[in-house]
C-alpha cells in the first residue's frame, strides 16, 4: 500500500495533495494554522509510512506527535522545495512516547541551497518506549538541528542515525544533540556521518547525561567525517556527564580524507578518478543506509540522494 501523504506548501496544508483520509480511525491528525498534531491511541499498530512533506519552507511550525501505550507507527518528514528559491524553515517537533510505544521516525532535508533550515526536536520517552530516528541532510545554505531527548522511565531505547552531505561553498550543517538518561536501564546511540566538499563545514555536538539514578545505562555515540576538499572542515564535540557508576558509555570521532591507497587501487583497475572517488564515498556512507529498516523508505531516500547529487 502507498504511504499516507500529508503535504504542506509554505506552511499551509494542501488538501489536494494529501490523503489524510487514509489514516486509520485510531490515528487523529489536526492542522490549525501553524499548530499540527498527530495522536495514536493505545494499542495502535500502523506500519504504512505517514509521509509528511513541507514544500518551500514553513514558519513557526509546532508539530506534536503523541503515541499512547503499546502503539507503533512510522513517520517520514520531508523538507524540500518546488517553486521558491529563497525562503526559511523554522519548525519545532515535540514527541511524546508512552509505555511500550514505538516510533520509527525519518527526516529528509532537501531544501533549496539558498534557504535556511532550523529544527528543534524535544523527545520524552516513558517505560520501555522505543524510537529509531534517521536524519538525512542534503540541502539548505545553513541547516541546524537541535535535539533534546529525555529517557524518563526504565527500559527506554533511543537510537539516532544520521548522514549529511554538503557540496557547495560556504554551506553549513549543525547538529546539537542532548540525550538525558533519567532512569535505570535505558539505552541510547548516536551514529552520524558527514561528507563535505568545496568550502563547506559542519559542527556536531553530542552530549549524553546520566543521572545518579540511571543505573544500567548504555550509551554510545560516533561522528565520522569525510573531507573531499582541503577547504572543507568538520568539528566534532562528543560530551559525557555521568553521575552513576553502573554504566557503559562510549564515544568516538574521526575526520579524514579518502584513502589514497584505495583510490590508487581503483585507478589501477581502469576506473576514472571521479568514479573511483564516488565509489569510496558511497562505501563510507553505506553503513548508514543499512540501518534503515523500512525498505520502501530506504529506496525513496536513496533515490532522492542520487537526484540531489546529479
Amino acid at each position: 500500500m502507498k504511504p499516507v501523504a500529508i503535504v504542506f506548501k509554505q506552511g499551509k496544508l494542501d488538501s489536494k495533495l494529501s490523503n489524510i483520509e487514509a489514516l486509520p480511525k485510531e490515528i487523529k491528525f489536526s492542522a490549525k494554522g501553524s499548530d499540527v498534531s498527530l495522536d495514536a491511541s493505545a494499542n495502535t499498530e500502523f506500519k504504512i509510512p505517514i509521509h509528511i512533506k513541507y514544500l518551500d519552507g514553513c514558519e513557526n511550525l509546532n508539530f506534536k506527535i503523541n503515541l499512547d501505550k503499546n502503539s507503533n507507527i512510522v513517520i517520514l518528514e520531508e523538507f524540500c522545495f518546488s517553486d521558491l528559491d529563497d525562503y526559511s524553515t523554522n519548525a519545532k517537533l515535540d514527541i511524546n512516547l508512552k509505555e511500550n510505544s514505538s516510533l520509527n521516525y525519518y527526516k529528509l532535508q532537501l531544501e533549496n541551497t539558498n534557504s535556511l533550515h532550523d529544527t528543534k526536536i524535544n523527545l520524552k520517552q516513558f517505560d520501555s518506549a522505543k524510537i529509531n530516528m534517521f536524519f538525512a541532510d542534503f540541502g539548505s545554505k545553513e541547516a541546524t538541528t537541535n535535539i533534546n531527548a529525555d529517557l524518563d522511565e526504565k527500559g527506554a531505547l533511543c537510537e539516532m542515525i544520521g548522514i549529511y552531505y554538503l557540496n557547495q561553498d560556504n554551506h553549513k550543517i549543525n547538529n546539537f544533540i542532548d540525550v538525558n538518561h533519567n532512569d535505570e536501564h535505558c539505552s541510547s546511540s548516536m551514529i552520524f556521518k558527514g561528507v563535505l566538499d568545496k568550502k563547506s563545514s559542519s559542527v556536531f555536538r553530542g552530549k549524553v547525561y546520566v543521572d545518579k539514578a540511571a543505573k544500567g545505562t548504555k550509551a554510545h555515540q560516533e561522528n565520522h567525517n569525510l573531507l573531499l576538499s582541503q577547504n572543507s572542515s568538520a568539528g566534532s564535540m562528543p560530551e559525557l556527564e555521568v553521575y552513576s557508576d553502573d554504566v557503559e558509555c562510549t564515544h568516538g570521532a574521526t575526520c579524514g580524507e579518502l584513502d589514497d591507497n584505495a583510490l590508487f587501487y581503483l585507478r589501477s583497475r581502469g576506473i576514472e578518478e571521479n568514479a573511483a572517488r564516488n565509489i569510496l564515498t558511497e562505501a563510507f556512507i553505506a553503513e548508514i543506509f543499512e540501518n534503515i529498516n523500512n525498505q520502501e523508505i530506504k529506496k525513496y531516500i536513496k533515490s532522492m540522494v542520487v537526484l540531489h547529487n546529479e
